[in-house]
């Protein structure tokens, strides 16, 4: 199981567990594709001296639809509560555990209030400021940070891949990140046309910026995930443009697209840019509490 980075985490982990001191629920938090997962499935194994999805002890909560219903957890408990089969942990996974709704927080929140012995419970989150007070107080929360660029470099080159400068940077320290720009083939492609989009939309003519969201908005299928997607392309270009604006080359993320970033940043101050990145962020807010996404982008950009 490779994990990149997150030494410390490692380290802490380790020693909890040699000492006997583990906690009953750990936070995780951290951006997407950090390693939260990984490093997970790893102490799982670890303590199960085995992969765990083999262990009739390992449970995982996923969310449903974007949302973690009051049932799943209601599920998972009465399991939590009997004996393990093969006599050491059970360990419970929850994954995006900030979409738990209130009735299935309140309900896991009745579990860590009498935890059941030897059962550890981790929550993996990105956003931990959506999960109720009274569960961070009773878990141990370990923070997940970007990873080092060497350590990145390291990786891309023990596999011999081309072009680590630009893998690194799109990462913006996150391995897996990498990993899943290795797996597909359109990368460059997608996010070429991505920044074309965000020059369409937010610098073109008035008629062109309501033809490009047309046609964003062409296919019905999984929009907010689609929007999301280039949402974040697009705020990886404002990045960008400020860092072609300060000078700051090497650490600019779409380097093969540098012509397009320059003529973008001339249609702008860096405040200006600043404050787009701001509408950008609320917009995906809004959008993540089911407003109109159509409505929502073509108010941003009139």
């Amino acid at each position: 199981m490779d994990i990149i980075g997150h030494e410390k985490i490692i380290s802490f982990l380790e020693k909890s567990t040699a000492n006997d001191s583990l906690s009953h629920c750990y936070i995780f938090c951290g951006p997407n594709n950090i390693g939260k997962t990984v490093v997970a499935n790893w102490f799982a194994a670890n303590l199960f001296k085995k992969n765990p999805a083999d262990s009739p002890d390992f449970f995982q909560i996923k969310p449903e639809k974007n949302i973690i219903p009051k049932e799943a957890v209601e599920n998972i408990i009465p399991k939590l509560m009997m004996s393990a089969f093969c006599g050491g942990y059970k360990i419970l996974i929850v994954e995006s555990a900030h979409l738990m709704n209130i009735s299935a927080a309140n309900a896991f929140l009745k579990t860590l209030e009498e935890p059941p012995k030897k059962t550890i419970i981790i929550l993996l989150t990105s956003e931990l400021g959506k999960i109720l007070p009274t569960i961070i107080s009773r878990a141990t929360v370990l923070r997940f940070n970007p990873v080092e660029k060497d350590k990145l470099r390291r990786l891309l080159a023990e596999r011999n891949v081309a072009e680590c400068k630009n893998y690194v940077n799109l990462s913006f320290g996150r391995p897996g990140k990498i990993f899943n720009l290795l797996e597909n083939k359109n990368w460059q492609e997608e996010k070429k046309q991505a920044l074309l989009e965000f020059y369409n939309l937010f610098f073109g003519p008035k008629p062109e910026r309501f033809k490009t969201s047309a046609s964003i908005f062409k296919s019905k299928d999984s929009q907010k995930e689609n929007i999301f997607k280039k949402t974040d392309i697009w705020l990886e270009a404002v990045r960008d443009i400020l860092l072609v604006k300060y000078r700051l080359d090497d650490n600019v993320a779409h380097s093969a697209e540098r012509k397009l970033l320059e003529k973008i940043a001339e249609k702008g101050t860096a405040n200006y840019f600043s404050s787009l990145a701001s509408r950008l962020i609320k917009m995906r807010k809004l959008i993540k509490n089911n407003i109109n996404i159509q409505l929502t982008l073509e108010n941003l950009i009139i």
